[in-house]
This record gives structure tokens, C-alpha cells and sequence, in this order.
């Protein structure tokens, strides 16, 4: 499509397509910047808008997805999931509605702590249901990888036990599916995974990628016709039709 190549975007991380414009990618980097996120133009892939997340500090940001809260409305989920170390006690998710201008904004985002049942894990993808006040799954990154569950009504209370469900190929980067979680896709590089729901007794198809440096980041369009997927650094921003996955 193009090459993300703005200065501030050195470490891209995670992808999440916008219900609200439909030309723009939601982006951000790794661990070691600011608690920021960038709205990206699919067709310049220019940088649109910089939020700024109040108040927050972010440790290893790693993950970004979209969801629709109770009444109905977009909403950004930023995941501060990355523990490289496996020490730290609990992590943070941040909520906040989806800017529906786009503009140099501050937000002040909702936090959710999250504890994993059985210690700390590195993780670096999220999956977001997409019926109101919808579920949230956790994807790690480990050598024996695996899908954690949120504990339900987590977002009334504002934190949840993460609880392993499902098997996972090791050192998964992203996880992205479609709304109504009927395909979930993995991503390692250039190493893809194509799954039927997150438990299901189908067999996983592997696939490849095409070949990107780093490659890390990925999501579906708003509609579900396409893939796009990023590497960190300066980066193509590719597009894949969805219709040629396995």
C-alpha cells in the first residue's frame, strides 16, 4: 500500500483497523515510548492524529484492538502485556472511545488490571469480541504459547483473572480475527496460522506471510476484506485479501 516512515513510529507494534474512518489504521510502538497511539492513513500511510493517553505510563505496550463498549460505541483497547522478564505481578489493558476526529487529542482511558492464573506471562497480542461489552482474550508469547480468557464482567469492576483455554504455536507476535471470532488468525514473523475460533477442534492451517523484516503487526480491514499487516521500523504496510487465506 505504502511505507510508514514517520519518525515517531519507530517500533511499530500492534494494528487495529477504525470503525470510525475508514481509511485509517490505529498503530503504536513498542516498549520505551510514550503512552501514545497514531491514527495512519491506509493510502498514504501518513500519520493522521497522535493520542496521547493521560495519566498512563506505559511500560511494553504490545498489543492494540478495537471493541464496542455497552452503549454501543467504538472503543481502542491499548494492551500493556509485554514481560520479556516474566516478573511483573499483573499487567494493564486501557479502554478508551474511539476519537471520532482526527486530531492532536489527549484521552484519559479506562485501566483494567489483569492477573494470570498460574504466573506471570510475556504476551504480545489481544483479541476483542465485538458485541457490546464483549469479552477480551489475551495471546502470549512463550515457547509454549496460549489464549487466556478474561474473567467475565471484568470491565464493570475493573480487573480479571486471565485463564488459559487454548494452545497456541510458540512466539506469537499478533492475533487478529473477525467479529464474530469464527476466524482467528496468529502471526510469528513470517509464519501465519489461520484458526476456526479460539477452541475448536478443527485443524489450525499454517500459511506464510509475506516476508517483512520484523514483521509483528496485524489486522482485519472494518469490513473483513483484507488483512494488513506492518513490521516495526520503517515499514510496508501490506494488504493481503482476506478471501486468500487458507
Amino acid at each position: 500500500m505504502c511505507t510508514i516512515d514517520d519518525p515517531r513510529i519507530r517500533e511499530l507494534s500492534g494494528l487495529a483497523s477504525s470503525a470510525l474512518h475508514p481509511t485509517v489504521l490505529w498503530t503504536h510502538n513498542d516498549s520505551g515510548d510514550q503512552a501514545r497511539v497514531f491514527a495512519v492513513d491506509i493510502t498514504t500511510c501518513g500519520v493522521v492524529a497522535e493520542v496521547d493517553l493521560t495519566g498512563v505510563v506505559a511500560r511494553d505496550f504490545e498489543a492494540i484492538g478495537r471493541g464496542v463498549d455497552t452503549g454501543g460505541n467504538s472503543v481502542i483497547w491499548v494492551a500493556d502485556i509485554g514481560d520479556n522478564a516474566g516478573n511483573r505481578g499483573n499487567v494493564t489493558l486501557y479502554r478508551f472511545p474511539e476519537p471520532a476526529s482526527l486530531t492532536d487529542q489527549q484521552v484519559v482511558p479506562d485501566p483494567f488490571t489483569v492477573t494470570y492464573d498460574g504466573g506471570a506471562r510475556n504476551a504480545e497480542g489481544i483479541l476483542v469480541d465485538q458485541e457490546r461489552g464483549g469479552p477480551v482474550w489475551i495471546v502470549s508469547k512463550e515457547a509454549n504459547g496460549g489464549i487466556y480468557e478474561l474473567t467475565a464482567g471484568f470491565q464493570q469492576v475493573g480487573s480479571a483473572v486471565a485463564t488459559r483455554i487454548a494452545d497456541v504455536p510458540s512466539f506469537m507476535t499478533d492475533a487478529a480475527a473477525k467479529a464474530d471470532l469464527s476466524t482467528v488468525l496468529l502471526r510469528s514473523g513470517d509464519f501465519g496460522q489461520v484458526r476456526r475460533g479460539l477452541v475448536t477442534n478443527e485443524p489450525a492451517e499454517n500459511f506464510t506471510f509475506p516476508h517483512q523484516q520484523q514483521g509483528e503487526a496485524m489486522t482485519f480491514s472494518a469490513d473483513e476484506r483484507y488483512v494488513y499487516i506492518a513490521s516495526e521500523g520503517v515499514t510496508e504496510l501490506i494488504r493481503i485479501p482476506a478471501d486468500q487465506l487458507p
